[in-house]
């Protein structure tokens, strides 16, 4: 096992930098200034969100507008393996949206995006995470939304 490594992203929620680096054998994640490199904040957790939409737009007279969120909490030993974390994120976005629509409005379903924030916005850490549903056929007055906590 390396005594030294680092891994940095971008914050989706400031701008800034998220750093993770491990040194003697003991993890540390920083929020810091992109340009002049100086730390800003000490963090004890990093979320992680994936979003999926699909805009199902074929049908005129139904059109399904759906939008699925997994968001989980990160310490810094789980960096090691964060993309076997982001693929069982993105597996479990499929696996919702065959869920709740079937096998046929699934395989419309893209991922639009994977961010870090430094702001949380759950309190679940890995590995469960928060799922959140929402959907609606074109008229938005009628919008459906549903929640909750899996294990990845």
């Amino acid at each position: 096992m390396a005594y030294r490594w680092s891994y940095c992203v971008e914050d989706a929620d400031t701008g800034e930098e998220i750093i993770v680096f491990l040194r003697r054998k003991k993890y540390y994640i920083y929020l810091r200034d992109k340009y002049t490199k100086r730390f800003i904040k000490k963090l004890d957790y990093v979320e992680k969100r994936v979003f999926a939409c699909m805009d199902y737009t074929f049908s005129k007279k139904h059109p399904l507008y759906i939008d699925i969120v997994v968001k989980t909490l990160l310490k810094g030993e789980h960096f090691r393996h964060i993309d076997d974390i982001e693929d069982k994120m993105i597996t479990k976005c499929f696996s919702l949206c065959l869920e709740f629509f079937g096998r046929y409005v699934e395989q419309y379903l893209e991922i639009v995006g994977i961010e870090f924030g430094s702001r949380l916005t759950t309190h679940t850490v890995y590995p469960f995470a928060k799922w959140i549903v929402v959907w609606h056929h074109g008229d938005r007055r009628r919008t459906r939304k549903r929640e909750g906590e899996l294990r990845l």
